[in-house]
């Protein structure tokens, strides 16, 4: 679960979602910065394809890192196959 979000703005002059005009607020999104709320979703493609005006995105802040475990100085390399031999006879 990431904790990604968008800051999202009203900028029509009609209520949208409960939200009034002028609202600013987070909506969370997925790793492709799609809302997880259909509503959102929703009204965002539309805004996309139509370009109505009514929601604007203002920021977006970022998914919080997951930390990577270090690795240890015992591990050992990884190495590569040895490549296949093959031979070939003369006739």
């Amino acid at each position: 679960m990431t904790n990604q979000t968008i800051r999202l703005r009203i900028a029509g002059s009609t209520p949208i979602h409960g939200k009034r005009p002028g609202a600013e607020f987070t909506v969370a999104v997925d790793a492709d910065g799609i809302p997880l709320d259909q509503n959102w979703r929703r009204r965002l493609a539309d805004e996309n394809l139509y370009g109505i005006g009514a929601v604007v995105v203002v920021g977006a802040s970022p998914a919080t890192p997951t930390p990577v475990p270090a690795a240890t100085s015992s591990a050992a390399p990884a190495t590569a196959a040895p490549a296949a031999t093959s031979t070939v006879k003369g006739s």
